[in-house]
């Protein structure tokens, strides 16, 4: 039991909240639990609570506010525009202990150290061509698991020149992931960019974004990823981000003094060299769109550019995959069970694209176990690579 006391007034803006349950239908926790403690508004009550010392911070308090995705999907139906990110971020912050559980502090260390990423993507790549991995995985752990297929890694360069006229030049945040675990993402990036006009840099120094650490509370590791990836990102025009997470951390973060913008976004709105010509990609897709990802429109209209490809949506789109960072370390059954819904909705498709990566490697995951693992996951701007 904590004796923390937040100053007076950190919490006001949670009074903004009348308690009026239009967030309820969005929030996919409440949905699970039909529990009032698991929704948004219960848990503002909880956070006020506590705030006002009427609560304290006992183990199911801060359960019920570490069973959060933070998708923040309350947020858009709001009409009272209550800051419930920011109000969970800043409760965790002084509760840490409520965001995650040891699976989750481990993964956030390794993820934050470039060494022990290296270390696991080297671990991961033994064990998924091990000859052994049959019989190995029933006691292999799901996340090593679902590493386990991770693309080539990334060879990075400093710097990729436009092919032809140079039009635009941005920097590409790689991030903690981007040199092993989503590195065909990365090199699909880098391939339209340039294709299309725009020189790209990847600076040395960047690091992990910090989002991870940030909303699990930790922002004693969280500030000096964010110090890093500023420094790295000094002098550049424009960051361009291809895992929706992190840019939407980034971008609330003040950015890394400049703008950052989603790929997607990017691409769709850059004025496209004349000699384009892009080839027919024949595959059904369904699009899934990440909570962090609030620029749904940018994804689709990217992929109704390429020729022969047939597009289509998540009907009512479940609230959330459940990837959530590392939720599904610590909170693997509800994690499974909303990712479960999103599988269950894929019929007859040759891919899913999601634009984030902590997203696709839950649903490859979950569409492996659910026998349609012939089924690719992809981000748009890897279908409109194989397009160029």
């Amino acid at each position: 039991m904590s004796c923390f006391s937040p100053p007076p007034g950190a919490f006001a803006a949670a009074d903004l909240c009348v308690k009026c349950g239009l967030c309820l239908p969005y929030c996919p926790t409440y949905r699970l639990s039909r529990d009032e403690a698991e929704s948004p508004r219960g848990r503002l009550a909880l956070m006020q609570g506590w705030a006002e010392g009427k609560l304290q911070a006992t183990p199911a308090l801060r359960t019920h506010l570490g069973n959060c995705l933070s998708c923040r999907r309350c947020e858009v139906v709001c009409p009272a525009k209550v800051p419930y990110g920011r109000l969970l971020d800043d409760f965790r912050a002084a509760q840490p202990q409520a965001a995650d559980g040891p699976r989750g502090r481990l993964a956030r260390k390794i993820l934050g150290d470039a060494v022990w990423r290296r270390r696991l993507a080297d671990l991961a790549r033994g064990y998924g061509r091990s000859a052994w991995r049959p019989w190995l995985r029933r006691w292999v752990p799901a996340p090593l698991e679902a590493l386990a297929n991770q693309p080539a890694p990334l060879q990075r360069r400093t710097f990729y020149p436009a092919q032809g006229p140079e039009t635009a030049r941005v920097a590409l945040f790689v991030g903690c992931s981007g040199d092993w675990l989503d590195a065909d993402t990365v090199r699909a990036a880098i391939v339209a960019l340039t294709r299309l006009g725009v020189a790209v840099a990847l600076p040395a120094g960047q690091d992990c974004c910090g989002a991870l650490h940030w909303h699990a509370g930790d922002r004693s590791a969280a500030e000096p990823l964010l110090a890093a990836n500023r420094r790295a990102f000094a002098g550049t025009d424009a960051v361009v981000s291809c895992a929706s997470g992190c840019g939407a951390f980034l971008a609330e973060q003040g950015g890394l003094g400049r703008p950052v913008l989603d790929v997607s976004r990017f691409l769709l709105d850059l004025s496209w060299p004349g000699d384009v010509a892009l080839k027919p990609v024949p595959v059904n897709v369904v699009l899934h769109t990440p909570c962090t990802l609030r620029d749904a429109a940018a994804p689709a209209g990217l992929l109704r550019k390429i020729p022969g490809l047939g597009l289509s949506l998540l009907p009512d789109q479940p609230a959330c995959c459940g990837a959530a960072g590392t939720y599904g370390l610590d909170r693997a059954d509800w994690a499974a069970r909303l990712r479960d819904e999103i599988v269950g909705s894929v019929a007859d498709a040759d891919v899913v694209a999601t634009s984030n990566v902590g997203c696709a490697g839950h649903l490859r995951a979950g569409l492996a176990e659910a026998g349609k693992g012939a089924v690719e996951v992809l981000h748009p701007v890897a279908l409109l690579a194989r397009s160029l």
